[in-house]
């Protein structure tokens, strides 16, 4: 094996105290600014936590929480989600108001929770774990967007890291059960199932995946609906736009600051390149995806234990590809891709790789420089988190392919080495 890979293969148990160091300093300054925001517990913060928390009111009041009409104090927004949203917060609305200290405090606390238990999941020491907690807020910058906006998208952040277990052990189906769950916060993440059949050797256990997720996300949509009765249309017809004089998510402008999304930023690095031809951007999207399918095909391929299924790295690194296709992708969202590129960084046997995830941390820094350049940073600074995101995918997959590890049935040197039952 070469010395590349003996050095790929390093947990940071075995760095230099410097490495470590260094990793803790990046990881402190990413987190500065969730911090600040914490810290200044703006009483305008929270705005998508008081329709939430509207929405609550409404229905122990017996009105239709789709109607912007009966969500006094919310500017107008919308309640874009299923009931259960609003029921699962109810001990946080009744706790104080929105804009209160607690709220921030909960979901920071659900995320740097989540990933941690993710990396001890995957069999990382104290240390990594700790470390890799200590990472999670300042990645994407998406604990700041959930801190300022409130946005219970943080509840998929739980989820995901039980889906990313399920899968370390095996247990694909239930992965893919645990991410139609997820869907039913937000349902544009249901394209991940398309993860499972490119993932899984046999097409029929991925056909039975994709079947899991399915069923559990309409069953989770049915038993929220069915209990409305008519009411159901009034969901229906907020989420489409159909409610004449409201605010719906769908007639929200797409790109920018707001939704920084993969299709928007082709779009406007065309304009900025005053390529007004539509087919343009669309050609570019079309190539970058098949390079990037190309790619993971690629480090599939890798895979020298004949294991029925990709490894855990993998998985992370194709539901992140497969985020890039969403047409609606708020700075929010980001932080359900926090536990994917934690988890990517670790190798067989729970090692954290300190080259992997120092590249996480430092996307964040090279994305603000390349946002001060003329002609360009400009639409890098409105799609802060995306180009982050892409840096972070480009760097994971590169070391992926060009380092890859060996599998957690194989020996350092290639050779078969037992495993427990159920664990591939």
């Amino acid at each position: 094996m070469s010395t590349g890979l003996h050095r790929e293969q390093r947990s940071t148990r075995g760095s230099p105290t410097s490495v470590r160091l260094g990793l803790v300093a990046l990881a402190l300054a990413g987190d500065a600014l969730p911090v600040a925001s914490l810290l200044r517990a703006d009483p305008q913060y929270g705005w998508d936590l008081r329709v939430v928390c509207g929405a609550l009111t409404a229905m122990r009041h017996g009105a239709d929480p789709y109607l912007v009409a009966n969500l006094p104090g919310t500017d107008q927004l919308s309640y874009p989600y299923l009931p259960f949203v609003a029921w699962l917060l109810a001990p946080l609305c009744a706790a104080g108001p929105a804009g209160s200290w607690l709220a921030p405090c909960l979901f920071l606390a659900i995320l740097v929770a989540s990933c941690a238990a993710v990396m001890r999941g995957l069999g990382c020491s104290w240390g990594d774990t700790g470390l890799a907690a200590l990472a999670a807020p300042g990645l994407f910058g998406a604990a700041n967007a959930v801190i300022m906006t409130g946005n219970p998208t943080v509840l998929e952040v739980p989820l995901i890291v039980l889906a990313i277990l399920a899968w370390d052990r095996g247990r694909h189906a239930g992965a893919a059960a645990l991410i139609g769950g997820l869907a039913t916060l937000k349902i544009l993440p249901l394209v991940w199932l398309l993860a499972f059949p490119f993932l899984l050797a046999d097409w029929r256990r991925g056909a039975r995946a994709i079947a899991a997720g399915v069923a559990v996300f309409g069953a989770v949509l049915a038993a929220n609906l069915i209990p409305l009765g008519a009411g159901a249309a009034e969901f229906t017809a907020q989420l489409t736009g159909a409610i004449p004089g409201q605010h719906s998510a769908i007639g929200e402008m797409s790109g920018g600051t707001r939704d920084p999304n993969l299709p928007a930023l082709a779009t406007a690095l065309a304009k900025a390149a005053a390529i007004h031809h539509p087919g343009v951007p669309v050609t570019a999207l079309a190539l970058c995806f098949l390079l990037l399918g190309a790619t993971l095909a690629s480090v599939r391929s890798l895979d020298r234990s004949g294991a029925p299924a990709a490894a855990t790295p993998l998985f992370c690194l194709t539901l992140l590809a497969l985020s890039l296709a969403l047409f609606r992708l708020k700075p929010y969202a980001y932080v359900t891709f926090v536990p994917l590129v934690l988890a990517a960084c670790v190798a067989p046997g729970g090692r954290l790789r300190p080259s992997r995830l120092g590249a996480l941390l430092l996307a964040l820094p090279i994305a603000g420089a390349v946002a001060a350049l003329p002609i360009i940073g400009g639409i890098v600074a409105a799609y802060f988190p995306l180009v982050a995101l892409l840096l972070s995918l480009t760097a994971l997959l590169a070391a992926e392919r060009f380092f890859p590890q060996p599998s957690a049935s194989l020996a350092p040197d290639g050779a078969p080495i037992a495993t427990k039952s159920g664990t591939i």
